[in-house]
């Protein structure tokens, strides 16, 4: 049996109040009745603790087994308070910053200086050639682990030339920026680089030649696998 998704536990403002110093906080979402729906920053808390049945979890493996859901919000909720934390101090006067109520905007105490959290754009893509489907291997992944392409968006750059760059980089495959079809975009919250904010573009590309390409410094193992008969069942 498949194993049952993780759920957020949401708790009452006061008990968390009660748990330790509230440092920072942002503002998720408020629903029809309007009842608002914080994330609150209790890091360095030594009182933060299991609340029985539910469990505390470390981000990165938590944010795998959570519902859809529950992972956006925490994705969003971590990437918001990661930017609080790294924005305490203005960049053009190093004077301290003042944040809105939301958490989502702030602006300097003294040059008035306004800042908003950022995405980073990245492109993910997937290479076809018939049924099959090719994908990499980083040096970093554990186990058996494999992944489709990506790569960040460089300034001055669209969709297709960053797909395009991102491909000959990895996999030293030249294609056209008309074989790059998009196909969907996606939220992520950069759980590797300390939560920064990103912007997954999802893209397409057909190859006409299904021979692997040979692995480059950036991607170890190159394969193409049965997209329907193994990624699918997988």
């Amino acid at each position: 049996d498949k194993r049952k998704p993780d759920e957020l536990l949401r708790v009452p403002y006061g008990d968390v109040g009660g748990k330790g110093t509230i440092t920072r906080s942002v503002l998720l979402d408020v629903d029809l009745e309007g009842k608002a729906l914080f994330a609150v920053d209790l890091s360095g808390n030594s009182q933060v603790d299991d609340l029985p049945p539910h469990k505390l979890l470390p981000p990165r493996p938590a944010l795998f087994t959570l519902r859809p859901p529950d992972s956006t919000v925490a994705t969003t909720a971590l990437s918001l308070l990661s930017w609080q934390r790294g924005n305490v101090y203005c960049g053009r006067c190093a004077n301290p910053m003042i944040y809105h109520s939301s958490g989502r905007s702030a602006k300097c105490t003294t040059c008035k200086t306004s800042l908003f959290p950022r995405y980073n754009p990245v492109v993910i893509m997937i290479l076809t050639c018939g049924d099959r489907v090719l994908l990499g291997r980083s040096k970093r992944f554990p186990g058996r682990m494999f992944s489709a392409l990506a790569g960040f968006i460089d300034v001055g750059e669209d969709i297709e030339t960053a797909v395009v760059r991102e491909i000959n980089e990895e996999v030293g495959i030249s294609v056209s920026r008309e074989a790059v079809r998009y196909v969907t975009s996606q939220f992520w919250g950069g759980y590797i680089r300390g939560f920064s904010p990103e912007l997954m573009v999802g893209c397409e590309v057909a190859l006409s030649n299904c021979t692997p390409p040979t692995p480059t410094e950036e991607i170890e193992v190159v394969g193409l696998l049965l997209l329907r008969n193994h990624i699918t069942r997988s």
